[in-house]
């Protein structure tokens, strides 16, 4: 026979150890819980007090084994950030750089911010230094002279009925 008070602290039980979760499972995980215990009080059969008791603790037998045992309220193990000062590695976060929301800068001239960043990431990845700045670049498409073909002629355009037939086949699309 399964009394309240057993069902109660199962209850007690998953809600710890739900919160030592990362916030990404933990509201999914409040609200499996809270489904699961949702009238458990207007139950009167034995049989589906046990089938709740049971339920609980495989949920509960399973949030032991993928959460850590943790306190609520300390922040779990996981990812850490470490910054290089001095020659020395710290725990800590480097200086964030600040993002424009907008720029007036238009095609026909670089950001010098973004300017900046690219040539930040070409040295970082290696593609800049002392290296590669006594190097020939390599040919672009650009630079070679246009070719020009006198003697080819235009295709005759195809008539307007074909153009109107291919259209009329698309003309409801989903997206």
């Amino acid at each position: 026979m399964v009394s309240p008070s057993q069902i109660r602290s199962l209850y007690a039980a998953l809600m710890h150890r739900v919160q030592v979760l990362p916030p990404r499972v933990r509201d999914r995980t409040v609200k499996d819980v809270e489904e699961l215990f949702q009238g458990w009080e207007t139950l009167n059969n034995p049989a589906l007090l046990e089938d709740l008791q049971t339920k609980a603790q495989n949920k509960l037998t399973i949030l032991e084994m993928s959460s850590p045992d943790i306190e609520p309220g300390q922040a779990p193990t996981g990812r850490k950030s470490y910054v290089v000062e001095n020659g020395s590695v710290k725990e800590g976060r480097g200086e964030e750089k600040a993002k424009v929301d907008f720029s007036n800068w238009y095609a026909g001239n670089v950001d010098p911010a973004d300017l900046r960043k690219h040539k930040e990431l070409l040295e970082r990845q290696h593609f800049g230094g002392p290296f590669w700045e006594n190097r020939k670049r390599n040919p672009s498409i650009l630079d070679e002279v246009p070719t020009s073909y006198p003697d080819v002629k235009p295709e005759p355009r195809p008539p307007e009925t074909l153009r109107q037939a291919k259209e009329s086949a698309f003309e409801e699309v989903k997206r």
